[in-house]
Order: C-alpha cells, then sequence, then structure tokens
C-alpha cells in the first residue's frame, strides 16, 4: 500500500469523524430493520464475489509462473544449440520481458497484447532444425517444441481467465446495496457523541473499502506488481546469468 492511499485513507477518516461528530441526521433515521437487511445483503453479495475474484486472482498467479517458468526453460533449453541460436532466442525474450517491465502494464502485455512471441520462437525452432536434429540439439528442439505448446495452452486459460470478470448487473446491485448500507449508517444518531461518530466512520470507510477492494480484484490491479513485476525480473536474471 502506497503512503498516498495511506494519507488519503486517515484524511477520509478524520474527514467522516468530524461530519458525523458535527452533523446529525438523526430526524431522517431509517427503520434498523432496512440496516439489518442491506447489511446482511452487502455481506453476502460481496463474500461471494470476493472470494470467486481471490481464486480467480490465485489461479492466474499460478498461470502466469507457469507460463514465465517454461520461458525460462526455453531459454535454458537454447543453450544446447548453437550459440549465436542460443542468442538470438535470448534476444527475442529479452525484448517481450523488457517491453512488459518499461511500460508495467501487466494486465495489457500478459493478457490482451496480441504478442508474437511464441510464434517467432516457433518459428526460428522450425528454421534451425533444419540445420540438424542430431543427439542433445534434436533433442533439446523437441523440447523447446512441446514447451512452447503448453505455454499456449496455459496463455489461452489467461485470457479466458482474465475475461471472467464480474457482470454489470451484479455490480450494479453491489454499488446500489453499498449506497443503501452507507444512507443507513449515516442517519445513525452521533452528533456530540464521541464513541458513535468514531464506529460509523470506521464502518462507513470500511463499507467503501470492500467496494474498492473488489474493483481491484476484479481488474486485476490489486497487487499488480506481484501478478507481472517480479516474474518478469526473474526471467531476465536468468537471461543475464544470475540464477
Amino acid at each position: 500500500m502506497s503512503l498516498k492511499v495511506i494519507y488519503l485513507s486517515l484524511f477520509l477518516f478524520v474527514a467522516l469523524f468530524l461530519f458525523n461528530g458535527f452533523v446529525d441526521f438523526a430526524d431522517y433515521q431509517l427503520d434498523k430493520v432496512y440496516l439489518t437487511i442491506s447489511t446482511f445483503l452487502f455481506s453476502v453479495f460481496n463474500g461471494f464475489f470476493i472470494s470467486r475474484q481471490s481464486s480467480r486472482y490465485s489461479e492466474i498467479r499460478k498461470g502466469l509462473s507457469r507460463f514465465d517458468a517454461s520461458m525460462s526453460i526455453v531459454y535454458r533449453e537454447s543453450s544446447h544449440l548453437d550459440e549465436e541460436e542460443h542468442k538470438a532466442i535470448g534476444v527475442m525474450i529479452r525484448d517481450y520481458y523488457s517491453t512488459i517491465l518499461k511500460h508495467k502494464d501487466w494486465v495489457y502485455y500478459y493478457f490482451t497484447h496480441k504478442s508474437t512471441l511464441i510464434t517467432d520462437l516457433h518459428g526460428s525452432l522450425d528454421t534451425y532444425s533444419k540445420k540438424g536434429m542430431d543427439g542433445l540439439r534434436g533433442e533439446s528442439i523437441k523440447g523447446m517444441l512441446r514447451t512452447l505448446d503448453d505455454m499456449q495452452i496455459t496463455r489461452k486459460m489467461l485470457v479466458s481467465l482474465k475475461e471472467e470478470t464480474i457482470p454489470r448487473l451484479q455490480q450494479f446491485f453491489i454499488y446500489a446495496l453499498a449506497f443503501m448500507l452507507f444512507l443507513a449508517i449515516l442517519t445513525l444518531p452521533s452528533k456530540g457523541l464521541v464513541l458513535a461518530s468514531l464506529i460509523k466512520s470506521v464502518y462507513m470507510i470500511t463499507v467503501v473499502t470492500v467496494v474498492i477492494l473488489l474493483k481491484k480484484f476484479d481488474n486485476l490491479s490489486l497487487f499488480e506488481g506481484r501478478i507481472g513485476e517480479h516474474s518478469a525480473k526473474d526471467v531476465l536474471s536468468i537471461i543475464d546469468g544470475k540464477k
């Protein structure tokens, strides 16, 4: 969590605390049944979707780790080819991951960007195979081709997982329930009551935080550095001979 987010959260908390302490909407207080129902529905809806999106996030992390590990295997296996061929494969892989690290747009480059890397590697290996498939060289080329096929399957799975976002209708219900719950909390009496103002402020920030958390899970922006950056750097470290 960045300092900017922490400062913003603290500012919002203080603002809500002061607002709840000096402004009273008790005259418009809703029946407690509205607070109970909205809290229950909000908890059920968000609990379900956070659980689903959390599982999706975990599957994506596993898929990316598998994809990048396979890329590392391809590079290591290419060391059994001619030195020039080995370097050429390293350059192609390096260019791909360097672009990811340069732009830091993990979702685009890992999921929606139509990269030709796998196709280019396939084409290069087909060309190299025509120079000879004897001994360890031949086994390495066959192994790399199988790995590239597996990577293609992994990439398709990642693209499919990326599309498993929360439908717009369900998003509308989540926002509507959050708004209803926020209003219900707002009408609770707290003017001049320090403890009540504190509890209301915490409750209101919690509602907002849960909605933001779910949105970040949905668009894969939560812990995005862990999704792409570390894995990409690891592949480049292997190419640089640091691992």
